[in-house]
């Protein structure tokens, strides 16, 4: 799926649930028009908010939901199954990031997925954890990176350069997740890894 009307669409990936509606939303919709006033998008927060209620107005089961905003402000919706981690323990490779913070594909959501394509080929995992040029964990291809530290979740801090995760802002404004630069033997007694569309998942450092 893709409106094409410039080199890439914003994007967002929803959890939709019968009972609750569409998780995290105003959250979601926030992270797009920032991206959106940065980017030089057109952008309707009402007018998405409208078209995302009528793709799931029928819906009757946990479904993922893919938005996607053109240059011009037009929208597609497609509503997929639910996806689930596959393992319960999820094995992550660890791989340096080919672009430096400043790289505006870290920053938003968009469909140019290169950067992060790249990394999980050079990682031979299902998901990884990327670092930076000093070597301070940033996140992975589609999820936060989370470890537990005493009543705490740490996450590495939005200057090492990586996308605005909407679970992660929802856990750091709850109060449960602070900032703090992380390195990979942080990750040594286990670690978590999540998104809003899939929830959060323990994690182990493949080797």
């Amino acid at each position: 799926m893709s409106l094409a009307d410039g080199r890439f669409d914003l994007l967002e990936t929803m959890a939709f649930d019968p009972e609750e509606g569409i998780r995290l939303l105003d959250l979601h919709l926030e992270r797009l028009k920032a991206s959106a006033t940065a980017l030089g998008f057109a952008f309707d927060r009402h007018a998405v908010r409208n078209d995302l209620q009528a793709a799931t107005f029928r819906l009757r089961e946990r479904s993922r939901l893919r938005l996607l905003v053109s240059r011009g402000g037009a929208t597609a919706i497609e509503v997929r199954a639910h996806r689930t981690w596959p393992h319960a323990v999820m094995p992550v490779a660890i791989v340096p990031r080919n672009a430096p913070a400043s790289d505006l594909r870290l920053l938003h959501k968009t469909t140019d997925r290169s950067l992060y394509r790249d990394a999980l080929r050079r990682g031979g995992t299902y998901e990884v954890v990327m670092t930076d040029e000093r070597g301070f964990l940033t996140e992975g291809s589609f999820s936060t990176i989370f470890v537990e530290r005493g009543d705490k979740l740490l996450t590495p801090p939005s200057s090492r350069g990586l996308l605005p995760g909407i679970l992660r802002r929802s856990l750091i404004d709850m109060g449960e997740a602070v900032e703090a630069d992380l390195r990979a033997h942080d990750l040594e007694r286990g670690f978590f890894i999540g998104n809003a569309a899939r929830g959060m998942v323990a994690a182990t450092v493949h080797r």
